[in-house]
């Protein structure tokens, strides 16, 4: 079933197709292409689907659907962690505090950063939880 509900950017009517209870249905597609112009806007996300005739909650699934399928693409898989290769840190290896920083790069896009040998034990609560 198609339905006149829009009309484009050049004042032509746009068949939106939808199904029997008379949702619109968008493809994918479409879907990201709303995405990125929502990206764009300086709107939230409530005033956004609201101007745009989109039911809010679908909007929320679209944009988790989104952000669930950018963060599975951008981090590579670990399977154990023979992948990576572990050094010891002693305390009595760390320079005196305000001397300088460690940095710390896992992969191309995260670094870990310290500054301070005060805070060695947060760096290690942290490297701990995620070996």
């Amino acid at each position: 079933m198609t339905d006149m509900n829009s009309i484009d950017s050049n004042h032509s009517a746009v068949l939106l197709k939808t199904d029997s209870s008379g949702r619109v249905q968008r493809s994918r597609d479409e879907q990201e292409a709303i995405l990125d112009a929502f990206e764009q806007s300086a709107m939230s996300g409530a005033q956004f689907a609201r101007m745009h005739g989109i039911n809010y909650q679908t909007f929320c699934y679209w944009r988790t659907r989104r952000r669930k399928a950018l963060r599975n693409t951008d981090v590579p898989k670990v399977d154990s962690c023979a992948d990576f290769n572990f050094i010891e840190v002693t305390s009595h290896s760390l320079a005196p505090a305000n001397s300088g920083s460690i940095e710390i790069q896992i992969g191309s896009q995260t670094r870990i950063s310290m500054t301070s040998s005060q805070q060695a034990p947060i760096l290690a609560a942290l490297i701990k939880e995620l070996a």
